[in-house]
């Protein structure tokens, strides 16, 4: 649970208000938020917010060892997986697809999904697409690119399956100030993690791993916003307010290369909220009256996390991408049989 006062910070942030009279009650000297004085409209912004923040000061259990402590929140359907195996000799429940799974499962390729929180909560979803096929999940909540490598080192490569991997990551590198250079270097030491992981064994050798390009939040980009139009002003930057576009431009554009030279399907989440236009990239300005709403913040520059509602579609999209790339791996593995 966040901190009351962390929590009351956050909400007039986002230009929310708890109600009419006076947000907190004291107790002890200390904020305490009342929760009768929360409008309805935000009660799922706060549960969601509150889901994520959950264990982020607490030590990691899957992340951190003995001579270091790791502080986030992580859900990890691997290791829910391992403990409830700890505990039952019939199988387990997926954290997912919620069917029972054996004990051991065998030798198969895994879907798998490496995300920061830009996919946060999704698993538990009534409206959850169907997936065809089990799932694997590794979220670490504001992780960096190399939080996620250090998941798949310590969760999924003792394994000797085929990993199909999808990474949706590097927003909070973006967030954290680094260049291009120096996040395009950590996707770089993923991909080779992976690559050493397929040269290990012949059943591990049809791995890969798909990065997906980032989204262009109004937190850290801003474009051209059509002048004289009042119910857009808010989308107006202020003179500090910094534009990390072209960093994620350039890292995009990176991301495109290296999975356009392993031969590998990606999801643009670039396009994600936004229109393309002739004149260049424009958002989608979801505060207009009736406009759908693509980002789970109201207030235009703090807008970072999207919708339950569009992270929903954007697992769709991933079944598709996971198909595609299966697709194409066997067309490829069908034309070398043939050469040979």
């Amino acid at each position: 649970m966040l901190d009351p006062a962390c929590l009351i910070s956050m909400m007039k942030r986002d230009g929310r208000h708890i109600g009419s009279g006076k947000d907190t009650r004291c107790k002890r000297g200390k904020p305490v938020v009342n929760p009768n004085r929360i409008r309805p409209e935000d009660h799922s912004w706060l549960l969601e917010v509150n889901r994520e923040q959950r264990y982020a000061d607490k030590p990691c259990a899957y992340c951190s060892s003995e001579r270091r402590e790791v502080k986030h929140h992580h859900f990890s359907t691997t290791q829910q997986r391992n403990f409830m195996l700890k505990h039952s000799k019939t199988g387990s429940m997926c954290p997912v697809c919620q069917t029972i799974e054996p004990p051991a499962l065998e030798p198969t390729a895994r879907r798998v999904i490496l995300s920061d929180s830009t996919l946060f909560g999704v698993w538990d979803q009534q409206s959850l697409p169907n997936i065809s096929s089990n799932m694997d999940i590794e979220c670490i909540v504001d992780g960096r690119i190399r939080h996620l490598t250090r998941a798949l080192r310590k969760n999924l490569l003792d394994s000797r399956d085929s990993l199909h991997i999808i990474v949706v990551a590097g927003i909070s590198n973006i967030g954290d100030g680094q260049t291009a250079r120096e996040i395009i270097d950590e996707l770089q030491e993923m991909e080779d993690l992976v690559e050493e992981y397929k040269a290990s064994s012949s059943s591990a050798s049809k791995s890969y791993v798909s990065f997906s390009t980032l989204q262009l939040p109004p937190k850290y980009c801003s474009f051209l916003v059509p002048k004289n139009v009042a119910e857009l002003a808010d989308w107006i930057p202020g003179p500090t307010f910094r534009n990390y576009y072209p960093v994620i431009k350039v890292f995009n554009e990176a991301i495109k290369a290296i999975n356009e030279k392993n031969g590998l399907s990606w999801i643009d989440f670039h396009l994600q909220g936004m229109k393309m236009l002739k004149s260049g990239p424009q958002h989608k300005y979801d505060t207009r009256a009736g406009a759908s709403k693509v980002w789970r913040e109201n207030s235009v520059f703090e807008k970072l996390h999207f919708t339950m509602s569009n992270k929903l579609k954007l697992i769709q999209y991933m079944q598709n991408t996971f198909a595609s790339n299966a697709s194409n791996r066997d067309s490829a593995a069908c034309i070398t049989s043939k050469t040979q």
